[in-house]
């Protein structure tokens, strides 16, 4: 335990060999979910005809609706900037089966990760997987080419 926080300030230790990773395997597949839902919620209000960059602060501001993910990414799509992701689609789409499988494994049921699920691997017929972004759904949901 000592070494984790030699290593992390804000490492814990949760237990015997592998619960880390069925940790992680949690806390990605919030992130994932929080993710998808920050770009379909800019999408709609899009569409609703709503300023984005209001709608980032608005939401950045409620505490029922706000996220890490909403706070880092809904400024960026509403700026249009959809450079410098943290992991391209195919990386998250990849770090998804994964967590779908583990979620398979144990027998948990996950609903909204399977619909997160099919929309990223939709999502990646249409582009460069390698080279977009997961943001970049933005302009996909709202029926626009994407630039990869």
């Amino acid at each position: 335990a000592d070494l984790i926080k030699v290593i992390s300030p804000n490492g814990f230790y949760v237990g015997e060999l592998g619960t880390g990773m069925k940790l992680k395997f949690v806390t990605n597949l919030v992130a994932c979910i929080n993710g998808a839902a920050v770009v379909e919620g800019m999408a709609f209000a899009q569409t609703l005809g709503l300023d984005l960059g209001q709608v980032a602060k608005i939401v950045a501001a409620s505490p029922g609706a706000t996220s890490g993910q909403f706070q880092l990414r809904a400024p960026l799509i509403a700026d249009g900037e959809f450079d410098g992701e943290l992991a391209s689609l195919a990386v998250m789409t990849e770090m998804v089966r994964q967590i779908a499988e583990a979620a398979d494994e144990f027998e948990a049921q996950t609903p909204t990760l399977s619909a997160v699920k099919a929309a990223y691997e939709e999502f990646a017929q249409h582009v460069d997987p390698l080279t977009t972004g997961p943001s970049q759904m933005f302009h996909h949901l709202q029926g626009h080419p994407v630039a990869s």
